[in-house]
């Protein structure tokens, strides 16, 4: 499926030759898929950005004619029923949470897809195996001008620098780029010698369909002793159970009669193993205390129910083991893995195929880049734009799903209690529900899946580019660079590539990478870069000594629109008074923000004269107001003991909301848990005695011992996420 969503989205295939390596039988098959069939048992649960990306490349179309089924709520609770959580695509106002679609339906709406592009593909499809591939070296480089003037073959010198790939069937191929979407066991992968860091998991997951008597719309997910089990809806009375076990549970339940399969599903999905969970007083407090924080979730107020029960099995049973594989690397020398191939993750959650098609997505746009451009999309450093781009994401989803499969493997009381804390802070905290939803959705990131520091500086001052088109009537070589020669303002001015400070990037459009660009796209800063002067009045200054209005050709960084409510800041930049309120609202409650184009703390803020003489509008007033609180805490103003009483309750609040607030729980959260391990241990080891005695009702040497199991836990939580960092993350 990864494979052929790389393929399919391409305005590439018009400028390249794609070919498609698997010998699967069912790339023969191009037509659309009877939805009065029985569901088959391989099925996706795709999310809204994955939705989206299809309807980009067109597929999604082919994938309505088929069967799938939209599902909008989900009910997520654990065997001991002491908690549950219920989620609703109405919670973060959209129709559907994701959509189940077998997996032959994903690969049959590719394929049309590219039949719909191209007419004929037969000649891009080899059905048949990879043998060997033998990536360029040094002794397949360029020959020499020698050997080219004594009658080298063109062909050859044309294949030098590239893949060789023999097939099952006799035929040899040459690529620029080799993608590997050949699963967990990519042959790619271990031929280009990439590593890989993993482990098997003691589990093996079942998979099939059953039928219901009416039809399923909500997806179930129930934490087993033994693993999860899932009951998707697949369209009609149908839908897919996704049940975890061990190895030797899967082989007994693989083999049972359907009769008793079917009593166990719904054990599993109802009374067995504990009582379902209920409401209490406790929920209705809870409920209470966070109304106040935004707005309630749709899905607070609903009340456990039971899933529908299954009637009969209409599926083979197919039983796989579980596992979770990373590679240390994506790219190679024009080699490039995606999907399974470079990642294998837990499937409690069911993003994995969606990490592929988020890799398939990225991979694409970067080879898009390169053609667009001329360059040499198959080389190492175009490439590594892709695995930074997705690496972070991955590595965090596949921490992430990891950690659930530990947690819900334990069955130990207090655990069970943290747990059921986890599914009540869920169910009844809207702002956090939200998030977890748009995160799961694919709509939001948290800070783990959100770029380094320097590329949002990067992103940030890509918004402040102007675009000068440039035609190019000569150019000559020097060394590695291409001297440019055109006609700018009436005279011809020279520019050598990548070399000039104020060009940020050169861009053109050529028939092949050893001819340079038909024209350039020079981007440059969109005005003369302004010296940082300091604003009058110094630190600490009030806003009624006001500055100046704005430069007419600047625009805030913020919304990228005209300045409403103009404040400068001691870095000189101009924003919206609101704009830059909001991002410090959505920064640290103690620390002052951070300027979004020189990423200078902002001590000061200053509003413009306009915004003081129109002060009498409710909407300036209320932003003035922040601005001059804004510049009372941060701009070095004397605040006596009654000032800071007064602005205690508001850091109060900001320090909830940022708890609240997974986009900065988990760096607050690292940071307490670093400062907790520190601080138990050295009261561990500097205390003479055991801080509990021993011989006091044989009970206070459980939480000896108990404290000695937290601070080691601790301290193995830091050295695996430091592992994990180290390995995985870069720097």
């Amino acid at each position: 499926m990864v494979g052929l969503a790389v393929a399919s989205n391409m305005p590439l295939t018009k400028h390249l030759r794609v070919g498609i390596i698997d010998s699967n039988p069912a790339l023969k098959s191009r037509n659309y898929l009877k939805k009065d069939g029985v569901p088959d048992s391989r099925v996706s649960t795709i999310t809204p950005a994955t939705i989206s990306f299809f309807r980009d490349i067109g597929a999604w179309d082919h994938v309505q004619k088929q069967r799938h089924a939209f599902f909008g709520k989900m009910q997520v609770w654990d065997y001991t029923g002491l908690g549950y959580t219920r989620y609703s695509a109405r919670d973060v106002g959209k129709e559907y949470l994701g959509c189940v679609v077998e997996n032959k339906v994903l690969c049959n709406s590719l394929l049309l897809r590219l039949q719909e592009e191209n007419g004929d593909i037969e000649k891009m499809i080899y059905p048949t195996r990879l043998i060997s591939l033998a990536l360029p070296s040094k002794s397949r480089q360029a020959p020499t001008r020698e050997a080219i003037s004594s009658g080298y073959p063109p062909e050859e010198l044309n294949r030098s620098n590239l893949v060789k790939l023999e097939l099952s069937d006799g035929q040899t191929l040459y690529s620029k780029l080799v993608v590997g979407a050949d699963g967990s066991k990519s042959n790619v992968r271990q031929t280009a010698g990439i590593k890989t860091t993993g482990w098997n998991y003691p589990q093996s997951a079942i998979i099939c369909t059953v039928e219901h008597i009416n039809e399923n719309d909500c997806a179930w997910q129930r934490f087993l002793p033994s693993g999860p089990i899932a009951l998707l809806p697949i369209g009609d009375n149908y839908s897919n159970i996704v049940w975890t076990m061990s190895p030797d549970e899967s082989l007994r339940h693989k083999s049972m009669s359907p009769e008793d399969f079917v009593k166990s599903v719904n054990n599993a999905l109802d009374f067995g193993y504990g009582p379902h969970p209920h409401s209490g007083s406790l929920d209705y407090y809870m409920e209470k205390l966070f109304s106040d924080i935004g707005s309630t979730a749709a899905s607070t107020k609903e009340c456990f129910e039971v899933p529908p029960k299954a009637i009969g099995v209409v599926s083979e049973r197919m039983a796989f083991p579980l596992s979770l594989k990373h590679s240390h690397d994506y790219v190679s020398k024009r080699i490039a893995l995606v999907g399974d191939a470079a990642h294998t993750v837990h499937p409690l959650a069911g993003q994995g195929v969606n990490l592929g098609f988020g890799d398939a997505a990225a991979l694409a746009k970067v080879i898009a880049d390169g053609v667009s451009v001329g360059a040499d999309f198959g080389d190492i450093s175009m490439l590594k734009r892709y695995e930074n781009d997705r690496k972070a994401a991955n590595v965090a989803m596949a921490a992430l799903l990891d950690g659930f499969q530990k947690m819900y493997s334990v069955d130990f009381g207090p655990l069970n209690v943290l747990r059921a804390a986890a599914f009540h802070g869920a169910q009844y905290i809207s702002p956090l529900k939200k998030n977890i939803i748009s995160y799961a959705m694919g709509d939001a990131k948290w800070p783990l899946l959100q770029s380094s520091t320097s590329s949002a500086r990067r992103y940030s001052f890509s918004r402040f580019l102007r675009v000068i088109h440039l035609s190019v009537p000569s150019y000559s070589y020097h060394g590695n660079h291409i001297i440019y020669q055109f006609e700018r303002n009436g005279a011809i001015a020279s520019l050598v590539a990548g070399v000039s400070n104020r060009i940020v990037a050169v861009a053109g459009e050529s028939n092949s990478t050893s001819c340079p660009p038909k024209f350039l796209l020079l981007l440059t800063t969109r005005k003369k870069p302004r010296t940082p002067r300091p604003l009058e009045g110094g630190k600490g200054m009030s806003s009624s000594s006001a500055s100046a209005v704005p430069p007419e050709d600047d625009v805030c960084s913020v919304c990228h629109d005209r300045f409403r409510i103009p404040c400068q800041a001691n870095c000189s930049h101009w924003f919206c008074g609101e704009c830059i309120i909001r991002v410090w609202n959505h920064g640290p409650a103690v620390q002052p923000c951070k300027c979004p184009i020189c990423r200078r703390l902002i001590n000061l803020l200053v509003p413009a004269n306009v915004s003081i003489d129109n002060d009498d509008d409710p909407q300036i007033q209320h932003v003035l107001g922040e601005v001059q609180h804004y510049n009372r805490i941060f701009g070095g103003t004397p605040r006596n003991l009654t000032q800071r009483l007064q602005d205690l309750p508001f850091f109060i609040r900001r320090l909830f909301r940022e708890l609240l607030d997974p986009q900065r729980t988990l760096p607050l959260v690292f940071r307490a848990r670093m400062v907790m391990m520190v601080a138990l241990s050295a009261i561990y080891v500097l205390s003479p005695v055991d801080i509990l005695p021993e011989n006091v009702l044989g009970l206070f040497g459980f939480f000896d011992d108990f404290l000695v199991l937290l601070i080691v836990f601790l301290h193995l939580a830091a050295v695996y996420r430091s592992l994990l960092l180290y390995r995985h993350g870069g720097h």
